[in-house]
């Protein structure tokens, strides 16, 4: 039997994270949502570090509903910072706290920073009144709930501070690492979600490759003849392979991001409907509005509207 590879060094990345975790009660991570940390071995991070990992955290997440709504939580914050493209601090929905930082490079945001999952001692009141509310919506007997919060890290609201800087020394480092690798921003869109919706270390090459091509290049020719061609395999092998370990059909992926960066874009109010549709890559702006009410029940504009 050959012998085993050794394992991989961490990353300059995570082991900057690494240090950050062992400095404080805090707990950090990143949410990435172009996949430049996939591509730039100095930034490249396990999958542990995509989400909040606390006791509490975890216990949340093991309920039924927990991972759907600790996601919907982190996706507000997402939004927010990304609009803001500046950090703030809050509280979840469960009563923890944590500090939002948006990693910034040449006006794009290619991902957010959390640093948190503790409680603030002088929000205890506060945090107890969200953990009752949430269990009360979800019809759930709050005691586990409370439990785990009380496993929580305390920390003071004069200490928020010293731990905003430390947070934004880090974020400023990885900006001046980003610049010096000369990465090319514009080719990393951010979706609207972390690039691991899907278990992406555990996908088959073929796939993962996949996966990248088209966060990559979904604002232009995307169709699975190019990935294939791209791949070099048959478009039949492909679409099998990706419903095989995805369970989903690739041209609807594909829609789907599009779809996803184009609510994006909406968002922003920055851009007219036809260039949505040319930056989403779709032949013309009524092909995009068909899609777009197809896939969400709302034409562009109406969802712009909601939006607001």
């Amino acid at each position: 039997m050959p012998p085993a590879l050794p394992a991989a060094a961490p990353s300059l990345f995570q082991r900057t994270l690494d240090l950050l975790n062992n400095s404080a009660p805090l707990r950090a991570s990143f949410e990435d949502f172009t996949g430049v940390t996939l591509d730039y071995p100095q930034l490249l991070l396990p999958v542990s570090y995509d989400i909040h990992n606390c006791a509490a955290c975890m216990h949340a997440k093991s309920a039924l509903h927990g991972p759907l709504d600790c996601s919907i939580n982190k996706g507000a914050a997402n939004r927010i910072a990304i609009r803001r493209r500046e950090g703030f601090g809050g509280l979840c929905h469960l009563g923890l706290f944590d500090l939002v930082e948006p990693l910034v490079i040449s006006g794009a945001v290619l991902g957010v920073f959390y640093y948190g999952s503790v409680a603030i001692v002088e929000r205890e009141a506060e945090s107890l009144r969200r953990v009752h509310r949430y269990c009360k919506r979800r019809g759930i007997d709050p005691a586990n709930h409370v439990a785990a919060w009380k496993t929580a890290p305390r920390i003071r609201e004069t200490e928020i501070a010293a731990h905003q800087d430390r947070l934004r020394t880090v974020v400023e480092s990885v900006r001046l690492w980003c610049e010096a690798l000369a990465i090319p921003v514009e080719r990393y869109p951010p979706l609207a979600q972390n690039v691991h919706w899907l278990p992406y270390h555990n996908l088959p090459p073929l796939v993962r490759t996949t996966v990248k091509f088209v966060a990559r290049r979904f604002g232009q020719s995307c169709r699975v003849t190019d990935i294939a061609a791209h791949a070099g395999c048959h478009p039949n092998y492909l679409s099998g392979e990706f419903k095989r370990h995805t369970g989903g059909n690739l041209t609807a992926y594909i829609e789907r991001v599009r779809i996803e960066r184009a609510k994006s874009m909406l968002q922003a109010r920055q851009f007219s409907v036809g260039e949505i549709a040319h930056y989403c890559g779709f032949a013309d702006p009524s092909h995009f509005v068909r899609v777009f009410k197809r896939r969400t029940g709302k034409t562009p504009r109406v969802f712009q509207f909601e939006q607001s």
